[in-house]
């Protein structure tokens, strides 16, 4: 509530100056990343002259995890405000650099994101004038989107909102990859994930993202531990009464939960996958749906709908 009324009141404010002025290259400029205000109308100079460094170069499908409070992570503290929006981001960030390999929609976003705890916000930067906050693009909360320019470079920002910072992991995903090759019809004939689960981990056909682990019952998300009963039904396995008691027979790793693209449709899949035991099973839906459209049992796919 203190983020929304903040942004409300500069908002507020910035409207009187510009009515003031008669036109908005006439108003007073705006020091965003200032404890106090600039009087001077320098507005943003830092953001102009201050390079970010990149602490290493992603490609679509990557996760990595950092901590903007520790600058053996990479953490700096040189980008305090974007022309994307108001607010101060006076914390430390930590930056990557990304080269498009193919034109299309990039999202780059937080995994399992606790706003509430530590508030970390996503800032695209374009890298044709250098990694500078002036060349923001986009802003996003948890997660952020943009199209992108096949080889073209950006700088992908993870910068705490205020003064907070802290722990986080984020993952790169890309809507279209131009050169990825076609499955192999003699291995993959007509299910795009193969017969078994070795062959869809050596799909270079698909795009493949860990999205969640979860080892505990009170860490599945709703919709997960619906789709893991709607499979067990599916399969016909009525000996457990309800979820929790099915969760009993889940090993201590827990159950995975991967993004699964194709992308010659655009489709994306969940892929859930856990060990009973020995036998490794699981199962296959469209993202974010109970539509199954595979199954997993002691590693071999069967029922493949797609």
């Amino acid at each position: 509530m203190f983020r929304v009324l903040s942004v409300a009141l500069v908002l507020l404010v910035a409207g009187c100056e510009w009515q003031s002025s008669g036109s908005l290259e006439g108003a007073p400029g705006q020091d965003w990343g200032s404890e106090g205000g600039d009087s001077s109308g320098d507005n943003g100079s830092d953001a102009e002259t201050s390079e970010c460094a990149p602490v290493v170069a992603l490609s679509c499908g990557d996760v990595v995890s950092g901590d903007t409070s520790n600058v053996n992570d990479g953490a700096t503290s040189v980008l305090d405000s974007y022309p994307t929006t108001p607010g101060n981001y006076q914390a430390p960030e930590i930056v990557y650099s990304f080269v498009a390999p193919a034109s299309g929609e990039v999202r780059f976003e937080l995994l399992n994101p606790r706003p509430g705890e530590v508030d970390h916000d996503l800032i695209i930067l374009e890298g044709d004038e250098g990694c500078r906050a002036s060349s923001a693009i986009e802003l996003g909360f948890n997660s952020v989107e943009f199209e992108a320019e096949a080889g073209a470079n950006y700088f992908l920002v993870v910068d705490g909102f205020g003064d907070d910072a802290g722990a986080f992991s984020a993952a790169l995903t890309c809507s279209a990859v131009d050169d990825l090759p076609a499955p192999d019809p003699e291995i993959y004939g007509e299910c795009i994930f193969g017969n078994t689960t070795m062959q869809l981990r050596e799909a270079e056909h698909l795009l493949q993202l860990q999205v969640g682990r979860y080892e505990s019952f009170g860490e599945l998300p709703a919709l997960t531990g619906q789709q893991m009963w709607t499979g067990v039904e599916e399969d016909g396995w009525g000996w457990f009464d309800n979820l929790e008691e099915l969760w009993e027979s889940v090993d201590q790793d827990g159950v995975y939960e991967t993004r699964i693209t194709d992308p010659s449709t655009g489709s994306d899949y969940t892929w859930l996958r856990w060990y009973a035991g020995d036998t490794e099973v699981g199962y296959l839906f469209v993202e974010g749906t109970l539509e199954l459209v595979a199954k997993v049992g002691d590693g071999d796919i069967y029922d493949c709908l797609r």
